[in-house]
């Protein structure tokens, strides 16, 4: 249990999903072919996509399930583990609808952070203050609602915490101007090629260094069939050198996989922010060669 005590090391929170789980042998769209050797991002899996019941006068969400997910999926934790984010996995094929957040230390949950995807319920402010305590750095995807992605945004920015954006999903990207426009300040947003067109569109712009500019984001990452590119305000895009991914298809998973190891590299390694996500790809490869499979990002 959680005894209060700083960790030795640094510590990230990830609040909501990020598609860091993989399944063997996959499907080829549209066929029932597999893939044989082949590794794919599987949608809706993930180290973080935990299910919980969150109600709305507890004070902390009670686990309803987390179970391991196959041997790369558990390569994936020990490897996020390592890095200080802590994580189970699991499956839940009848808790769609819920998010849960949060770290396991020796099986025992020790903080929490929870909200359930459809009617928003709102959380004490003292339960994003405990989340927060004694964490260097904060992960938040956009899988709660407005409000509550404000919330944990600007506390954490009130606290000098480093902010990484994973947003995996298009409705989610067009969901990010509310966010970056009510808590400025974020070191990163990460997405890939049809998020980012998405948030385009949304803001009238002709590329992501038009929408970092717009909503005043140091960086947009985003991941797809050609590696990883940084947009920056009033810069050309940067290709990111040395994407050693193998890379076959447009999956979901990729920005979330490029803003874990970012995160990592930024806030346990202490690298500067482009150097922590040029770095970002060579550990992902690192890991998949461990297990002889590819990965598909998009």
């Amino acid at each position: 249990m959680n005894t209060g005590a700083r960790p030795d090391r640094p510590r990230l929170l990830c609040c909501g999903s990020l598609n860091l789980d993989v399944t063997a042998e996959p499907t080829e769209p549209g066929t029932a072919k597999r893939r044989k050797g082949r590794v794919a991002a599987r949608p809706g899996g993930g180290a973080f996509n935990m299910a919980a019941d969150l109600k709305a006068h507890e004070t902390e969400p009670r686990l309803l399930a987390a179970v391991n997910d196959g041997p790369l999926a558990r390569l994936f934790r020990d490897a996020l583990t390592d890095a200080g984010i802590e994580a189970v996995l699991h499956q839940q094929p009848d808790l769609a609808d819920s998010i849960f957040v949060g770290w396991f230390e020796d099986g025992d949950l020790v903080r929490s952070l929870g909200n359930n995807v459809g009617p928003a319920i709102r959380l004490p402010e003292a339960i994003i203050e405990a989340a927060l305590d004694g964490i260097d750095g904060v992960i938040l995807t956009l899988a709660f609602d407005d409000a509550l992605c404000r919330d944990i945004a600007q506390r954490t920015l009130a606290a000098n915490l480093p902010l990484f954006l994973a947003v995996n999903s298009e409705a989610r990207a067009r969901r990010l101007p509310r966010l970056a426009h009510a808590a400025p300040g974020a070191e990163a947003a990460f997405m890939n090629h049809d998020e980012a067109q998405a948030l385009c569109d949304l803001l009238k712009v002709s590329s992501p260094q038009g929408a970092a500019d717009t909503l005043k984001l140091p960086l947009v990452v985003t991941a797809g069939a050609q590696g990883l590119t940084l947009h920056q305000p009033e810069t050309p895009p940067t290709p990111v050198a040395g994407q050693s991914l193998p890379v076959t298809g447009n999956t979901l998973g990729a920005g979330d996989l490029i803003v874990a190891a970012t995160a990592y590299f930024r806030v346990v390694e202490g690298l500067p922010l482009n150097q922590a996500v040029a770095w970002a790809p060579t550990r992902m490869a690192e890991l998949l060669k461990r297990t002889e499979a590819y990965l598909d990002i998009g």
